[in-house]
């Protein structure tokens, strides 16, 4: 397969209508209410149907004012034609289906890792400090531990990541409605490299990503599941060990899905927040 399949859809979401939302990721399942406290959605609302939006991208909270995603979600100038929101405490995205637990905030700055080169490269997080904090934190709403400074990609075992991407895989693209979940096994970076290398023989994989992959009936992330969180169980502690950058197929087994990982930028991270608190 030679044609790389960016796991953004920033573009065609757009087109997409709330009506043709289904209640399943691509072979995963529903979470339940609460399982994820730390995840986030980043929500589009077109000008011209400024009721119901569409949640684009994922990401998860950091601390109060922080929150942290794909840095192609936002590299897209999306604002002339319709505006953004950060939702936390988000199960369903339908207006219809909300249950009074989400709390909405603007963006009120950005802040794209250096070394992002846009499209499909290594690098691709970002930070969004909100315009107002994030309270009350609750069994609904929680910041999640981030991988510790310079720890390498995770090299096996498994991650979980959650979202509200595409259902179907393929066009025509399919969102869901309800939460949905996926555990995925960990592809060695060797082997990912390997593996790209046939795929994309100018693949950006580079020492900052972690690779996942998709074994023979099992499910996957997909279109707007960007940003979204890889969280492993480490010493028993949920920790957020990547971000969703970009993958080469959503339903082919053997193919890999790449993050960026949170330990090679984890000293950026902090020197942002901090800098900018």
């Amino acid at each position: 397969m030679k044609t790389l399949i960016l796991i953004s859809l920033l573009v065609v979401t757009i087109s997409a209508l709330p009506s043709t939302r289904n209640n399943r990721i691509w072979n995963g399942e529903n979470a339940t209410p609460g399982q994820a406290p730390y995840l986030i959605g980043i929500l589009w609302y077109e000008f011209a149907t400024t009721i119901q939006p569409l949640n684009i991208c994922g990401g998860a909270i950091v601390n109060v004012w922080w929150t942290i995603t794909a840095a192609h979600c936002l590299i897209n100038n999306l604002t002339g034609i319709g505006r953004f929101e950060i939702v936390v405490g988000q199960h369903f995205v339908s207006i219809a289906n909300r249950s009074g637990r989400e709390q909405f905030r603007n963006i009120a700055v950005e802040f794209i890792h250096p070394n992002f080169a846009g499209g499909a490269s290594a690098y691709d997080v970002a930070l969004m400090r909100l315009d107002a904090p994030l309270a009350p934190f609750n069994e609904f709403v929680q910041p999640i531990a981030l991988q510790a400074q310079s720890a390498p990609p995770l090299q096996s075992g498994t991650v979980r990541s959650f979202g509200w991407g595409s259902v179907t895989g393929g066009p025509p693209h399919v969102l869901a409605d309800e939460l949905q979940t996926v555990q995925l096994p960990i592809m060695s970076s060797e082997l990912c490299r390997e593996v790209l290398s046939t795929i994309l023989p100018s693949n950006p994989f580079s020492s900052s990503c972690m690779c996942t992959v998709r074994f023979e009936n099992s499910g996957n992330v997909c279109n707007a599941d960007s940003g979204g969180p890889a969280v492993a169980n480490l010493n028993g502690q949920n920790v957020l060990v990547g971000v969703l950058a970009w993958g080469t197929s959503c339903t082919l087994s053997g193919f890999p899905t790449v993050w960026s990982a949170i330990g090679p930028v984890r000293t950026w991270i902090d020197q942002t927040i901090q800098a900018n608190s």
